[in-house]
């Protein structure tokens, strides 16, 4: 697990956006492409799911979310894996999956 991501940049004004989408938020431009970057920031709020109506989460409870505001790009919403988690801390955000399962985020201590 690399503490690298994939997030899309613009070709047109060089800004760096998640989530992706199909133009560039900045500019409107279409001519994105991925880039890889540090997946390092600071942690800004998290929360604990203790229920869910769908099956497929239920497996999970309870589970942890965080937002991370990154170094390089506005905020990720990823998974929760530190014990102890304080607002404010310095956090890596690691990518997970591939082509078999979708891509998701995970935040460890820094």
């Amino acid at each position: 697990m690399s503490s690298s991501i994939d997030v899309q940049s613009c070709s047109e004004c060089g800004f760096v956006q998640y989530p992706p989408r199909e133009v560039c938020r900045s500019c409107l431009s279409s001519d994105l492409e991925w880039t890889t970057i540090e997946g390092t920031g600071e942690l800004l709020s998290w929360t604990r799911l203790n229920h869910s109506f769908e099956a497929e989460f239920q497996q999970q409870l309870p589970w942890d979310i965080a937002q991370v505001k990154l170094d390089k790009v506005s905020c990720i919403i990823a998974n929760l894996t530190i014990e102890n988690p304080s607002v404010g801390m310095k956090v890596i955000i690691r990518q997970k999956g591939d082509c078999d399962n979708p891509q998701y985020f995970v935040v460890a201590n820094e």
